[in-house]
């Protein structure tokens, strides 16, 4: 699993602090804390018969309103059309796609992750 960093302040010049992206040994360590903005991956509706969904899986935007350990939280997911309150919600990790696993667009339903960097 691999987890990305906490964020650690440095001051600028003005002397107000701004987040400083450390890594250590090349891995990122970022721990669950209430408030924090995350993706929860919505179900989508059951496909088809005819390999369509009337609504398909999607990232919608989450705020962690507990945390149980490292990997499992309860979120207050913002969906267009109404809000949800989602309990013990799996982390789905970084991953990257090759071999099916969980990765941008491939995210299984009911998980959450960080928001991707743009």
């Amino acid at each position: 699993m691999v987890q990305r960093a906490c964020f650690h302040f440095t001051p600028t010049l003005a002397g107000t602090p701004r987040p400083d992206f450390r890594k250590e040994a090349g891995v990122e360590f970022q721990k669950p804390s209430v408030g924090r903005i995350v993706h929860y991956v919505s179900h989508g509706s059951p496909v088809r018969p005819d390999g369509t969904q009337a609504f398909k899986s999607e990232c919608r935007a989450a705020v962690i309103t507990a945390v149980k350990n490292d990997t499992t939280v309860d979120l207050f997911v913002m969906n267009p059309t109404g809000v949800f309150l989602n309990q013990d919600c799996y982390y789905t990790g970084e991953g990257g796609g090759a071999n099916n696993e969980a990765g941008p667009g491939n995210w299984p339903g009911g998980t959450w992750h960080w928001p991707e960097r743009v």
